[in-house]
């Protein structure tokens, strides 16, 4: 019986110690740098229908990240409710063994 018991424990030990160490690394992994760009494009460009619209806030930002070597494309007139918006497209090849995001650099 002592021995079930002690089993028990260092079982659920272990599942407890791998699972800390599994959530520990997820927390650890770096932000994509496209990521990071992106959010702090946001975080310093405001959006104004007249002054910074759509068209320069994706320019900009297309431009932004194609110096780091991503490749983008834009969707020119998309019809929304609030009138034509463009899109921006950021391309990412992928290495589909490792997940690992492929910058190919000019």
């Amino acid at each position: 019986m002592k021995d079930k018991f002690f089993l028990f424990l260092l079982g659920l030990l272990s599942i407890v110690i791998i699972s800390q160490t599994l959530f520990i690394s997820i927390i650890n992994q770096p932000t994509p740098l496209y990521e990071r760009v992106i959010e702090r494009f946001a975080e310093t460009h405001n959006y104004d229908k007249e002054l910074y619209n759509c068209v320069n806030y994706s320019e900009d930002l297309a431009f932004v990240l194609e110096n780091l070597g991503y490749e983008t494309t834009q969707e020119r007139y998309i019809n929304t409710t609030d009138g034509y918006h463009r899109r921006l497209n950021l391309i990412l090849e992928i290495e589909g063994q490792t997940g690992e995001i492929i910058v190919n650099r000019k």
